[in-house]
C-alpha cells in the first residue's frame, strides 16, 4: 500500500541539488541526492521496519529510531540541560524545555 505524502507542496530539500535517485512509486515525486536517502524513503512504501528491539521486538524503519525508543528500557538520558539538573532521552525534548527557561526569565 502506498501511503500519500504528508506534506505535499513542502519540500525537505534545496532545489538546487541535483537529486538522480527518484522513487519508484507511481504516486509519489520524491527525488533524492544519496541512494541510502532513496533506500531509506522506500521503506514508508513497504512498510519494511528491518530495525528490531532486542528488548520488546518493537521493528523500526530507521536506526535512529531504534536507539531512541532503545532509551525507555535502559533509562538513559544523554540530553541534559544547561540551565537545571533536568535530564532527557531526545534532543527535542531538551529543546522545548528550555522555552520553559526563557519563558519564565520574560516573566521576571
Amino acid at each position: 500500500p502506498i501511503k500519500p505524502r504528508k506534506y505535499v507542496n513542502r519540500s525537505s530539500k534545496p532545489e538546487n541539488r541535483e537529486r538522480p535517485f527518484i522513487c519508484p512509486a507511481e504516486s509519489c515525486d520524491r527525488k533524492f541526492s544519496r541512494s541510502d536517502e532513496l533506500t531509506r524513503h522506500i521503506r514508508i512504501h513497504t512498510g519494511h521496519k528491518p530495525f528490531q528491539c532486542q528488548v520488546c521486538q518493537r521493528s523500526f524503519s530507521r536506526s535512529d529510531h531504534l536507539t531512541t525508543h532503545t532509551r525507555t528500557h535502559t533509562g538513559e538520558r544523554p540530553y541534559g540541560c544547561d540551565l537545571c539538573e533536568r535530564r532527557f532521552s531526545r534532543s527535542d525534548e531538551k529543546t522545548r524545555h528550555m522555552k520553559v527557561h526563557l519563558k519564565n526569565k520574560t516573566l521576571k
